[in-house]
């Protein structure tokens, strides 16, 4: 499901800068914190596939359910609006966490090109391990930022029927069973830092690889 949503989220992107007209200026303009935060939101449709995904992971429903066939035929006797429980979450984490990183990726990657040429250091696997190095950093730290709106989400897509949670009072709940303590929100954080270092990197990589390469035989 990563895939889908990562595949999603850089398409979508490109495609909404040539909606909204945005200038080819390599400016991160407002223009272009709009297409970032349409292809956030966009990218929120695979909200029923989150759902299914949270519930076939949480402990409590492992004797329930045997596999995502399962779990749809529970959710669909719900009604439609149980498959996107969390959907007020998704789309905050999404929209901004896109924001942040198109905002900063060109920047960076500037930053770091210029680093490794200040340095001497030029060869063609230079471009390949920069925009590694920009991916990794961008990722892991915009998914330890949002780390807590993850928390949130999973546990209140860890239920099924019920009303709706507030996500502020979620958060607080949580934080009160574990005894007030922000860092113990950030429980596993480091696994995910880890894991968003190697994905992001290797996603970004594919992609300005993918770019570059569409771009020269366009």
């Amino acid at each position: 499901m990563r895939t889908t949503t990562r595949a999603l989220m850089f398409g979508l992107y490109e495609q909404f800068q040539k909606t909204l007209h945005c200038p080819h200026t390599g400016t991160f303009t407002f223009c272009h914190a709009q297409a970032a935060m349409c292809a956030g939101f966009v990218e929120a449709s695979m909200c029923p596939l989150e759902r299914v995904q949270v519930l076939l992971q949480t402990t409590a429903h492992h004797e329930k359910f045997r596999n995502s066939a399962e779990v749809v035929k529970q959710l669909r006797s719900h009604g439609v609006h149980e498959f996107y429980r969390g959907l007020s979450v998704i789309l905050v984490r999404n929209g901004l966490s896109n924001l942040l990183f198109f905002g900063f990726r060109e920047p960076l990657n500037r930053k770091l090109v210029e680093v490794t040429h200040r340095n001497d250091i030029s060869n063609r696997f230079t471009g390949i391990v920069c925009d590694f190095v920009c991916g990794s950093l961008l990722g892991a730290s915009i998914s330890t930022l949002f780390y807590p709106a993850a928390v949130v989400k999973n546990h209140m897509q860890s239920k099924i029927g019920g009303p709706f949670e507030n996500p502020f009072r979620v958060l607080k709940y949580l934080l009160v069973g574990r005894d007030r303590s922000a860092l113990a929100i950030y429980s596993g954080v480091y696994l995910n830092f880890t894991r968003s270092m190697v994905a992001w990197g290797i996603t970004n990589t594919i992609y300005e690889m993918l770019h570059r390469f569409a771009s020269r035989y366009a």
